[in-house]
């Protein structure tokens, strides 16, 4: 990487958040990034990441928000797993602890992880080619005062390649919302007080999305309790 410079800096107290850049050369198109959180005190500098979520190619800000408090800052930005490959677009949120003082990369569930997928490349797999339709938003779905995140995806896959003929293998819609001060994960179903609302919320970003047919299933998954 011999071109590296400073895509953003943002700022909490004393804790600085610091997204740095690198590029193979200044005509690279990619750019894979990398976050900080730099004391602007003691100096102190230590990496923003997890298992797994070190590198963010194609870093891209999403919104600076609050999820869990009125408190709280949460910056949500979306990546690419890879880049020249059938990649996935994560969406993740760097979340500024107020009891450490410090950036940290916010863990939305067990299942999840920091990355949820928001979107992903034709995947090729035993059963034929895997194809991804996802909306996300981020907006105050609970009427709390505090945005929540929700996801759609469904997953299709098409045994032949020569046939248009795909069949539906997954569709789930999760909302990641504020409860006790923390992140939970509610998988929406039909029968959820939130389902006509979070589906509406989904298809105002892309109306011409396939998701957003005329009488288009919700869900079929149970519900998270």
């Amino acid at each position: 990487m011999t071109v590296k410079f400073i895509e953003r800096v943002g700022l909490r107290g004393n804790a600085a958040l610091v997204i740095l850049g690198e590029r193979e050369s200044k005509t690279d198109p990619f750019a894979i990034f990398r976050a900080f959180s730099f004391d602007l005190q003691t100096k102190a500098k230590s990496p923003v990441r997890s298992a797994g979520v070190e590198w963010f190619w194609m870093w891209r800000l999403e919104k600076v928000t609050h999820l869990t408090s009125v408190d709280d800052t949460d910056i949500i930005f979306q990546f690419l797993t890879c880049t020249e490959c059938e990649s996935e677009r994560l969406l993740a949120a760097v979340h500024y602890a107020v009891n450490t003082g410090t950036w940290e990369l916010r863990q939305w569930s067990n299942e999840d992880g920091a990355g949820l997928m928001i979107g992903s490349d034709d995947q090729y797999g035993d059963d034929g080619f895997y194809h991804y339709d996802c909306l996300h938003a981020i907006a105050d779905v609970t009427g709390d005062g505090l945005d929540t995140v929700a996801i759609r995806c469904r997953e299709s896959v098409q045994p032949d390649p020569e046939k248009p003929l795909k069949r539906v293998k997954r569709d789930e819609t999760t909302l990641y919302s504020a409860r006790d001060g923390k992140i939970a994960r509610t998988v929406i179903d039909k029968t959820s007080a939130y389902a006509t609302t979070v589906q509406h919320v989904l298809c105002a970003t892309k109306l011409s999305s396939p998701l957003c047919r005329k009488h288009a299933p919700i869900l079929s998954t149970p519900r998270l309790p």
